[in-house]
């Protein structure tokens, strides 16, 4: 047989593997749904209660289990391996009716595998490993290949360059707990690694107040500081006072400024350095004359007079 054959015949065996979960899954509904017809027809009886055992079983079956999300495919990254096996097994306590046995858990996961890792798990079932019947012996089979050899240095090393930076501590706190149990450090030392991540803002004011004794104590109270701070940044962004409006500017400012126009005439009996005040004899005869009383032009008045 061709290996492509091979492949694609495992391939529909895993589809038929799921679709008999699925199975399974409908004809626990459907048996759950005909005790619960049958208690309430015992119910209407006055039937006398069945043994404490029993009932307790009844009460399991008829409890529906969590819709649990499956995990994300794993396709042999390391960084990923850990998380993939833990979302299996989450998947596996939330559903124990459906996953009730280390076979059906093994395929299952053999189900959510892509590329090297799901080759890998194929040739156990065309060999028909004992594996496939122990889900421990199947994940420490796994562990070598694809868990981080050196997950400890590599834990160890992310957490020294780990910083909050100008981030919510939530963010910082999240990617150092992700980290902090692989690198076998204690709590004094996951302490200090914690508080030199910090943003300088929440060390200085660890500071001032004093360092927490525990790891714990330090993030309870780093989550403490950081909302007061962003508290009081949102307050000082609500509060900012408004620019004050623009002073109307006073009489003596406006007589104080220079003015670009050109400055009055003197009136004729006021034109001193000007022109000289006219004489009585020469003011009469520019009436007589209908002269310009300023500048002793005819044709016009002192009111229209253009050199005025």
């Amino acid at each position: 047989m061709e290996p492509a054959s091979t492949a694609q015949i495992l391939a529909i065996l895993t589809e038929q593997m799921a679709a008999l979960a699925k199975m399974v899954q409908n004809l626990q509904t459907s048996q759950e749904t005909l005790l619960h017809r049958e208690r309430s027809r015992a119910e209407a009886t006055a039937l006398p209660p069945s043994p404490s055992g029993s009932v307790i079983q009844q009460a399991e079956l008829l409890t529906p289990e969590t819709k649990a999300k499956a995990p994300e495919r794993f396709s042999g990254n390391r960084t990923r391996y850990r998380t993939f096996i833990t979302a299996c097994e989450l998947m596996f306590s939330l559903c124990p009716r459906t996953y009730g046995s280390d076979s059906v858990k093994v395929r299952s996961a053999i189900s959510l595998r892509s590329g090297a890792p799901q080759d890998w798990a194929f040739q156990l079932l065309r060999e028909g490993s004992p594996l496939l019947s122990s889900w421990n012996s199947f994940v420490q089979a796994m562990n070598p290949i694809y868990d981080d050899p050196l997950r400890s240095s590599t834990a160890l090393s992310t957490i020294r360059h780990l910083r909050q930076g100008r981030r919510p501590v939530e963010d910082y706190i999240s990617e150092f707990r992700a980290v902090a149990a692989d690198t076998g450090l204690n709590d004094v030392g996951l302490r200090d690694h914690f508080r030199y991540g910090l943003s300088d803002q929440l060390k200085d004011e660890l500071a001032r107040i004093g360092v927490p004794t525990t790891l714990d104590a330090m993030i309870l109270q780093s989550l403490t500081l950081d909302q007061r701070f962003r508290e009081r940044r949102q307050e000082r962004m609500t509060a900012a006072p408004s620019l004050p409006a623009r002073r109307s500017e006073t009489p003596s400012t406006i007589s104080a400024k220079p003015s670009n126009s050109t400055p009055s005439l003197p009136e004729p009996m006021e034109i001193g350095l000007a022109r000289g005040p006219l004489s009585s004899a020469e003011r009469s005869r520019r009436r007589t004359q209908n002269l310009c009383l300023y500048c002793g032009q005819p044709g016009h008045l002192l009111r229209s007079c253009p050199i005025r």
